[in-house]
C-alpha cells in the first residue's frame, strides 16, 4: 500500500498503524546509531548509575527507556516522514508493485470523479479529476470526466471543445463520442439563433447514431433515437428506440448487469417507451428508475434522464406530472436564524430551553419540503441545529462562513458555551473533509463585523440557488425567526426581508411557536426590516456616507496590459491616447462605476453592481480583441488579463492622492485573481458568481474553471470564467 498523508497531518495520533510502526522502527534505528556513536566514545551499556561521578556515562536500549524518553526518537521520525512527503515523495509499503499501485489510485480517482459527478455535484467531481489530471494528465477516462462535469456545472462550450479535441486525437469510443453528442445536445437547448440550433442538433444526433451502428450499446442508442425524434427523423428514430428496447430487456434477465446497472437500463426502457408512444409503460419504467436514482442519491442521473423525458414530452405533447413526480430532484434549502440567547440578553429571542423543539421542528420542516441539500452558517443555535438537522436527515450540508474559523468560533460559537463549541467543531471539520464550507471573506468588517455577516448571507444564498440551478430543482429559503426586528444589520430579519423582495416564500420556524407550520410570503410580513441587507438602498447608502470609513458590498475590476514591459518609448504616446482613450470614454459613460485608477499597465475600477461589473469587463475584453492596434501605432496583439471580485471594502479617501476610494482584504483577493487570468479572458471569484447568481443576472454567465492556485501564495480558491451570453452560451 501506497501512502501519501499531507505533511501537517503527520503525527503519531493521526498515522494509519502501518506507518505508525515505521515511526517506531525508524526511532529505534535512530537511537541505535546514537547509541553506536556514544559508545565509540566509552560510553557502555549497563543500568543508570546514582553516584555523581560517572566517569563513563552508560546507555540504555532503546525498548528499555521510558515512553518520555522514547518520545524524542519519535519526534525526529515524523519529521524526517514529513520532510519526505512535503519534498513530493510517497510511502510504499515492500513488496507492493509501484505500478500496480498507480493504476489503483488512478482507478479509485476516476471512480469517485464519476461517483461526484453520478451524485450531482459537478464541482467537486471537476477538482477531484483536474487534480488527477495533473498526475495522469493524458488519461481518457478522467478526460472524459472532467467534460462531463464541465457540461453538468453549465460550461456546454468548453466541454464541447475537450471533447472535439478527443476526437481529433483518434478516439472513436462510445463513450467520447456519446459525450461530445451530448456536448451538442447541450449547445441545442442552450442557442437561440436557429440556424446554431439546427446545427447542434443534427451534429447531436449524427454522432449518437454514427456511435450506435458502429458499438451497438444502448447508450449511444436511446440518445440517438431521442435526437432523432427532435430532429424530425421519426421512423430511424423508433427503429432505434426499438432495438434499444429489446437490448435492455435481454440484459435485465441476467443478474449481473442489472447489479452493475439497473438505473441505466429501466432509465433507457423509460425514454425508449417514449419514443415509441408508450407514455404509460416510460411512466413504470421511470419509476423504477427514480426509485433506485433516489435512493442512491444519483442527482446528477436523475437530471440527466429528466431532460432527455422532458424533450420527448414537449415534443410529442404529453402530460408530464407522473413522469416528473417520478424523477423529481430534492429541493435545496437555505437558512438563517438567530444564535441562541446569551445569559445577559435582556427580552428574549430564542432561550437556549426552546432549542430541543426547534431542533424537532426543523426536522419536520425539512422532511416535509423534502429538500436534499442545505446551506447554512454556523453560529451556535439556529445554524448549528438546522447543520445537525441536515445531518440526522442524511441531507447534504453546506456551511458559509462570513469570516475565518478561529475569530468567528470566539465571536458567534464558544460565547454560548463548549457544548455549542464542540458541535460546531465536530460538524465543520466532517464537512471541510468533503470540501463544503466556504469563507465569504478573511476578516470581519464593518462595526460588529456585521458587513461580513451581511455579504456572507448573499453570497450563500447565491450559492444555494446556483446549486439549486445546476440540478434544476428547487430552492427553499427556512428562517428561524422569533419575527421582530434585529440587533443589527446583517441579521435573521435583514435576510428574511431580502428573501421577501425577491417574491420567495420563507419557511418560518418561530421561535415563539416551533410547531406552527408559517410561512412568508409577501415583503410587508418583514416590516420595517432589510435596509441593511443585501441590495442597499438609496437611504442607507447615503446614511453610510455619513460614517468615517463605512463599509460596503463592491465589486472590484482588476485589468493588466499583457506585453507592457516590452513596449517601446515611441509606443506609449499611442498607449495613453489611444489605448486608455478607449477605456475612458467606456467609463464616462458607465452607471455604476464609482472608483476609476491607472498605475503603469494596470486598471483598478470598481462598481457598485456585479452586473455593471461584469458587462464592462466583457466590453472590454472585446473593444480590446477588436481593435486593430498596429494601424494606432501599437503592437498588434496588445491584450488584457481581468479579474473581477466582489466584496465588502471600506469607502473613503485616500489622504495622498486626496480621492475617493475602496480598500480593503477584498481588494486584495481581486488583485491576486488576475494574474491567473488567461490572456483575453474574464475570471471571477466564487462570490462575485454566487452575488450575480443572487441578483439573476443574465447578460452573462459564470462558468466554473475550479481550485486554482492565487498568485503570491495566496491561497488556493474557486475560480469561474466569466462569458457572455450569444447564441450559444
Amino acid at each position: 500500500m501506497t501512502y501519501t498523508p499531507k505533511p501537517e497531518d503527520l503525527s503519531s495520533k493521526k498515522l494509519p498503524k502501518p506507518l505508525r510502526e515505521l515511526v517506531e522502527m525508524i526511532a529505534s534505528n535512530i537511537h541505535d546509531v546514537w547509541a553506536a556513536q556514544r559508545i565509540s566514545e566509552g560510553w557502555t551499556y549497563g543500568p543508570e548509575r546514582s553516584d555523581e561521578r560517572k566517569e563513563t556515562p552508560c546507555l540504555r536500549p532503546y525498548g528499555e527507556l521510558p515512553d518520555s524518553e522514547k518520545d524524542y526518537d519519535r519526534k525526529t521520525a515524523e519529521q524526517t516522514l514529513k520532510y519526505i512527503l512535503a519534498r513530493g515523495y510517497t510511502i510504499t509499503a515492500p513488496g507492493q508493485d509501484p505500478e500496480s499501485l498507480q493504476e489503483a489510485e488512478l482507478e479509485r480517482v476516476r471512480a469517485q470523479g464519476a461517483k461526484l459527478r453520478s451524485a450531482g455535484e459537478f464541482l467537486r467531481s471537476y477538482d477531484l479529476v483536474e487534480r488527477g489530471l495533473r498526475k495522469w494528465p493524458g488519461d481518457l477516462r478522467l478526460r472524459q470526466l472532467k467534460a462531463l462535469a464541465l457540461a453538468g456545472s453549465g460550461a456546454a462550450r468548453r466541454a464541447n471543445d475537450l471533447m472535439l479535441a478527443l476526437q481529433y486525437e483518434g478516439h472513436h469510443d462510445e463513450e467520447t463520442l456519446g459525450i461530445l453528442a451530448r456536448t451538442h445536445k447541450d449547445l441545442w437547448e442552450l442557442a437561440q439563433d436557429p440556424d446554431e440550433k439546427a446545427h447542434h442538433l443534427q451534429r447531436s444526433f449524427e454522432t449518437y447514431r454514427a456511435c450506435f451502428k458502429v458499438v451497438g450499446g444502448y447508450y449511444t442508442g436511446i440518445n440517438a433515437a431521442t435526437m432523432g425524434a427532435l430532429y424530425g427523423a421519426d421512423e430511424e428514430a423508433a427503429r432505434i428506440a426499438a432495438k434499444v428496447r429489446k437490448q435492455c430487456l435481454a440484459l435485465l434477465k441476467d443478474p449481473q448487469e442489472v447489479a452493475r446497472g439497473e438505473y441505466y437500463l429501466a432509465a433507457t426502457l423509460g425514454e425508449a417507451e417514449l419514443v415509441l408512444g408508450n407514455p404509460k409503460e416510460a411512466s413504470r419504467w421511470y419509476s423504477r428508475a427514480g426509485e433506485l436514482g433516489h435512493a442512491a442519491k444519483r442527482y446528477g442521473d436523475l437530471h440527466s434522464t429528466r431532460r432527455n423525458a422532458r424533450f420527448l414530452l414537449l415534443a410529442k405533447d404529453l402530460d408530464p406530472s407522473d413522469i416528473e413526480a417520478a424523477l423529481a430532484i430534492p429541493p435545496v434549502a437555505v437558512f438563517t436564524g438567530h444564535i441562541v440567547d446569551m445569559a445577559d440578553r435582556g427580552e428574549p429571542r430564542f432561550p437556549e430551553q426552546s432549542a430541543q423543539r426547534v431542533s424537532q421542528a426543523m426536522r419536520k420542516r425539512l422532511k416535509g419540503l423534502g429538500c436534499g441539500f442545505g446551506f447554512a452558517g454556523a453560529a451556535a443555535g439556529g445554524d448549528i441545529l438546522f447543520l445537525e438537522a441536515l445531518q440526522d436527515l442524511d441531507m447534504e450540508a453546506h456551511v458559509v462562513l462570513p469570516y475565518n474559523k478561529e475569530q468567528f468560533l470566539g465571536h458567534s460559537v464558544s460565547i454560548a458555551g463548549s457544548d455549542w463549541e464542540s458541535r460546531f467543531l465536530n460538524i465543520v471539520s466532517d464537512l471541510e473533509k468533503n470540501n463544503r464550507v466556504s469563507y465569504s471573506s478573511d476578516w470581519p468588517i464593518g462595526s460588529g463585523g456585521a458587513d461580513a455577516f451581511s455579504f456572507a448571507n448573499q453570497v450563500m444564498y447565491g450559492l444555494a440557488l446556483l446549486h439549486a440551478i445546476h440540478l434544476d430543482t428547487e430552492l427553499f429559503p427556512v428562517a428561524l425567526w422569533d419575527g421582530k426586528p434585529g440587533d443589527g444589520g446583517g441579521g435573521t430579519a435583514d435576510t428574511v426581508a431580502w428573501w421577501l423582495e425577491k417574491g420567495h416564500t420563507v419557511q418560518w420556524i418561530s421561535t415563539r411557536d416551533p410547531d406552527a407550520d408559517e410561512v412568508l410570503t409577501t415583503p410587508g410580513q418583514a416590516g420595517e426590516c432589510g435596509k441593511q441587507c443585501g441590495i442597499m438602498t438609496e437611504e442607507v447608502t447615503a446614511q453610510m456616507a455619513l460614517e468615517k470609513f463605512p463599509a460596503r458590498v463592491m465589486t472590484m475590476l482588476f485589468a493588466d496590459v499583457v506585453g507592457f514591459s516590452k513596449l517601446r518609448e515611441d509606443h506609449i504616446p499611442p498607449f495613453i491616447q489611444d489605448f486608455l482613450g478607449q477605456v475612458a470614454d467606456m467609463a464616462l459613460a458607465w452607471d455604476g462605476l464609482e472608483v476609476k485608477n491607472t498605475w503603469g499597465d494596470a486598471l483598478y475600477l470598481v462598481f457598485d453592481d456585479v452586473a455593471r461589473a461584469g458587462c464592462f469587463a466583457l466590453k472590454l475584453v472585446h473593444m480590446v480583441n477588436a481593435t486593430d492596434w498596429n494601424s494606432r501605432g501599437l503592437p498588434k496583439n496588445l491584450n488584457l488579463r481581468v479579474a473581477l471580485h466582489a466584496g465588502p471594502v471600506y469607502s473613503c479617501t485616500d489622504p495622498v492622492i486626496e480621492q475617493h476610494t475602496y480598500t480593503g482584504t477584498h481588494v486584495s483577493r481581486a488583485a491576486r485573481i488576475e494574474p491567473i487570468t488567461p490572456v483575453g479572458q474574464v475570471y471571477a471569484s466564487q462570490a462575485f458568481a454566487a452575488l450575480a447568481a443572487a441578483k439573476g443576472v443574465m447578460d452573462f454567465s459564470c462558468e466554473y474553471v475550479g481550485q486554482t492556485d492565487f498568485a503570491k501564495n495566496y491561497g488556493t480558491f474557486p475560480i469561474y470564467h466569466i462569458r457572455a451570453r450569444s447564441k450559444a452560451s
